[in-house]
């Protein structure tokens, strides 16, 4: 609609997730512009918009219901893609998945298909028995805990400059509120103010997501993943527990690749790649372990290869 705002949000470090996580900012504190010629859709469509979304009641029972509607209705749902062109897995039957490319656009040759019991079955196999060996466990637990503290370290040796960067812009910005105070008009030293402002405010959010704790990887972290898995497989067989269970199951996979391949049983090879994150959380039972932070997890792939074959752990 034409408008530009600054300020509306701030950034804050989550204490229990260490993620960045955004929060609104007062509408007091919104720095607003106007800008007409970047405008894509007239004020009027706006407004009517505006007013239907209020119409809507998102905390009825009716709108609770449509966001359960929400949830994964299997399993691995969502998780699924062809290894052929990358397009996702899903439903094509009552029990069966197939690539969801090669049947609504026909770009893609995959038409194999793949029983929803069998597929459940060989990755609740791969999480229990092939992608955390407790052997290469305690490699991968080692060399994980090197990398990410010399990343961490690397960082920290920022953390001192941006301390001092930020003091060094304080102390100027009281010099030129002594300035105007002297007489100085504002107009001349407002961009330079501007400027600061915006600096200290980055270097604020800087100081805030560095953390110098070292982070410590449980080197047996592979025995206590097997044991967490055999429990929470066990309790997607009981009623009560079932749905929390099927989350946190579904927070150890980052994605289920499946390619054609005649060697392979049903004609179809299982690619599993764990989602680091929830592995390492679901492992960690270590009062001196730090949650790792998502930065620090982008240049790590846990792969469990092809027809399940030996875990292998990437850096």
């Amino acid at each position: 609609m034409g408008r530009l705002v600054w300020n509306r949000l701030r950034y804050i470090k989550d204490p229990d997730t260490g993620k960045r996580v955004s929060r609104l900012n007062p509408e007091s504190d919104w720095i607003v512009k106007d800008v007409p010629e970047q405008r894509i859709i007239d004020v009027d469509l706006w407004q009517a918009v505006k007013e239907r979304q209020q119409s809507l009641d998102v905390k009825s029972s009716k709108a609770m219901g449509m966001w359960d509607r929400r949830r994964p209705r299997y399993l691995f749902s969502g998780l699924m893609k062809c290894g052929e062109r990358g397009g996702g897995y899903s439903k094509i039957s009552q029990n069966h998945f197939g690539c969801s490319t090669a049947r609504n656009k026909g770009t893609c040759a995959n038409r194999r298909t793949i029983h929803r019991a069998v597929l459940e079955s060989a990755v609740l196999d791969g999480l229990q028995h092939h992608l955390m060996d407790p052997e290469l466990a305690e490699i991968f637990a080692d060399e994980y805990t090197r990398h990410v503290n010399r990343v961490r370290m690397d960082k920290n040796a920022s953390l001192e400059s941006y301390r001092r960067e930020h003091a060094k812009a304080d102390k100027e910005l009281d010099k030129l509120v002594d300035a105007i105070c002297d007489g100085i008009p504002a107009a001349k030293v407002k961009d330079r103010m501007w400027e600061l402002e915006n600096r200290k405010a980055e270097l604020e959010r800087l100081l805030a997501e560095t953390d110098e704790e070292p982070v410590y990887v449980h080197p047996k972290m592979g025995s206590v993943y097997r044991d967490e898995i055999r429990n929470l497989v066990t309790a997607l067989n009981s009623e009560d527990a079932r749905s929390e269970a099927a989350e946190i199951i579904r927070g150890l996979v980052d994605r289920i690749v499946l390619t054609p391949d005649t060697d392979a049983p049903k004609g179809l090879s299982i690619d599993l790649q764990g989602a680091l994150a929830g592995i390492l959380s679901l492992s960690q039972k270590s009062k001196k372990a730090s949650a790792p932070k998502e930065e620090d997890l982008l240049q790590v792939k846990l792969v469990a290869g092809v027809g399940f074959e030996p875990t292998t752990f990437r850096l």
